[in-house]
């Protein structure tokens, strides 16, 4: 969520109106969360169902280029139906914001470049180590996230500047943590805890009656626990591990990868549509408007096609 943060202090004084950035934000933050491997959703799904990276991305990836052009398409019917004086001058702003980056561009071009390559190199780093080791993702994302500084400051000897940061990382980065810590661990052990007793017993045996009486109305079901109890406050990754500990591919009737799949699509929607997520308070705290606007009255169209389409792929892949 740094992205958001970042991209609007960059172009907040740019004056686009609050729907614009509203629905920019969510339509790009919503798929990157059905297949980055940096996401808590990826890493926690594919970990408890035990699904290596390289198996789950193809359909992760297609999904959300999928989303993606479907966002844009209805962009394209929002700017066609809000095409007034208002809407010439976001055009003319987003206009001179090209402008001044494509003047910017010649300066910033190397580091730009630089960090593409950085980039592509962790990842392909990640995919590297999944396939020799087999390593749970959850893990290798951690690893690298901590062996790459080192590493750095190994080969370019500035060990001054990594100190820096990390001791700003321990002083200011951490001590906000607390929540997100908190949250994983309670997550995994009411997770654990639920196995063995009478309603896990009660979670399974309702989704296997499910699943066994239509395996559409098993994609209606998972998406409709997750999204409603997220909505009213509970945490996807308490829903989540909840329901992925008690499923089980083999007496559903499907692969693992898609339940992953299914999962990760709920998650998405579950994090633009509730008003007390992380990502839907962040993007209307930046908007100044509320969480309902946002997600639901400004991102409504745009929800009710992720679940149609959703529903439609995850059922052709099955």
């Amino acid at each position: 969520m740094g992205s958001i943060r970042v991209l609007h202090e960059t172009i907040k004084d740019i004056k686009l109106s609050s729907v614009l950035l509203a629905k920019s934000y969510l339509v790009g933050f919503s798929t990157v969360i059905l297949w980055s491997p940096y996401f808590a959703s990826v890493a926690l799904v594919l970990y408890y169902l035990e699904v290596p990276f390289a198996n789950y991305v193809p359909l992760g990836l297609s999904m959300a280029v999928i989303q993606m052009f479907i966002g844009n398409l209805l962009f394209r019917f929002y700017t066609k139906a809000n095409d007034t004086e208002k809407g010439k001058q976001e055009e003319a702003a987003v206009t001179e914001l090209r402008e001044v980056n494509s003047q910017q561009n010649s300066i910033h071009k190397k580091k730009l470049w630089s960090l593409i390559g950085i980039i592509i190199l962790l990842m392909g780093s990640i995919f590297l180590l999944e396939y020799i080791t087999k390593w749970p993702m959850m893990f290798l994302v951690s690893v690298v996230s901590v062996g790459y500084p080192l590493l750095w400051s190994l080969v370019t000897r500035q060990w001054k500047s990594v100190e820096n940061h990390f001791i700003e990382f321990k002083d200011s980065s951490l001590p906000r943590m607390n929540n997100e810590v908190v949250l994983f661990i309670s997550a995994g052990l009411f997770g654990k805890a639920l196995q063995g007793t009478i309603i896990a017993v009660f979670i399974r045996k309702s989704l296997n009656d499910i699943a066994s009486m239509s395996f559409l109305l098993f994609i209606l079901a998972v998406m409709g626990i997750i999204v409603s109890l997220c909505f009213i406050g509970i945490h996807q990754i308490v829903v989540v591990t909840v329901l992925v500990t008690q499923m089980d591919s083999s007496f559903i009737g499907t692969t693992p990868e898609v339940l992953a799949l299914l999962i990760m699509i709920s998650w998405s929607m579950a994090a633009v549509l509730s008003p007390v997520n992380p990502l839907n308070l962040l993007v209307s705290g930046s908007v100044k408007h509320s969480g309902v606007d946002v997600g639901f009255k400004w991102n409504g169209i745009y929800l009710l096609s992720m679940f149609v389409i959703g529903t439609i792929f995850v059922y052709a892949v099955h």
